[in-house]
């Protein structure tokens, strides 16, 4: 009779071990590019729906709300600097040239009104910062670095603050960015308060879409 062969040879358990090591160093290499591209993408999406919120305060309350953009990462390219990006949701005194703002919630709504996604809050996204959003005008009541909503659903902001028809917000995933690749995802509001996500790795989200304002245009 002969013996019923039990267990592994030592080169079967090699074997099993270098698949698995193979596996892992993929599974770690997918991780690393995903996750810090899956947050930026949450980061934007985040950032769109809180100004849909912001609108629908203003027409719900009858006055004006603004996005107050308040830091930015000067270092997006540089891994060892830390994630930065901060904004509020604001409800101003009048409907309309607002001189004073209030941060959410208030006696009139409540909503969340600070947001901030570094490293130390419950909004935290590791590795992913808002860019330097450039100049933004505002208003004259509420100031530079504000998206304002009027009750009317529409952006006061002056013409000069839509640059090719938008006030662009654009948060980058630092990992992807500090090795060369464009993985950006920018946050388009249009006059109408309407927004689109656009990234240069995936598309457009509405590639056929052309809802942005023209410069000339007016805050009416």
């Amino acid at each position: 009779m002969t013996r019923s062969r039990q267990g592994f040879t030592l080169i079967e358990l090699m074997i099993v071990v270098a698949i698995f090591s193979i596996l892992a160093v993929v599974g770690f290499g997918l991780t690393r590019e995903t996750l810090p591209r899956y947050r930026a993408q949450s980061a934007a999406a985040q950032f769109a729906g809180n100004v849909a919120k912001c609108r629908m305060v203003a027409i719900r309350s009858g006055y004006e709300c603004r996005i107050l953009m308040s830091d930015y990462d000067d270092k997006p390219a540089l891994l060892t600097s830390d994630n930065t990006g901060e904004y509020y949701i604001q409800l101003g005194n009048k409907s309309i040239n607002s001189d004073e703002f209030e941060t959410l919630p208030t006696s009139l709504m409540e909503v969340k009104g600070h947001f901030t996604i570094a490293k130390g809050s419950t909004d935290y996204k590791r590795n992913v910062s808002i860019m330097n959003w450039g100049t933004i005008g505002g208003t004259t009541g509420a100031g530079s670095d504000s998206i304002v909503f009027s009750p009317r659903g529409f952006i006061a902001n002056p013409a000069t603050d839509f640059n090719d028809g938008y006030i662009t917000i654009r948060f980058v995933n630092k990992v992807a960015y500090a090795d060369g690749t464009n993985d950006i995802y920018s946050v388009q509001i249009a006059r109408s308060g309407m927004t689109r996500t656009v990234n240069p790795l995936m598309g457009d989200r509405y590639p056929d879409d052309n809802h942005g304002t023209d410069k000339a245009s007016t805050s009416d």
